[in-house]
């Protein structure tokens, strides 16, 4: 009885989570497909900007750490 019950609780998880990831992924085709302005913001930095500002937080983090 008890198994029946387990199996029909996972049966029904798995339909949510299924649903749920149906759900993601046409957000995410929403969102790809228009980018907003913020995105679009982003792709102005050159590789070297990005490596630089990456390279300022990791020693900003290694000097509050200490």
């Amino acid at each position: 009885m008890w198994l029946v019950i387990l199996a029909a609780i996972q049966r029904e998880r798995d339909e949510l989570l299924a649903l749920l990831d149906v759900q993601e992924r046409q957000r995410y085709e929403a969102t790809k497909s228009h980018p907003s302005q913020d995105d679009q913001a982003y792709n102005n930095f050159t590789s070297a900007e990005v490596k630089w500002t990456l390279l300022h937080a990791i020693r900003s983090l290694q000097f509050t750490n200490l």
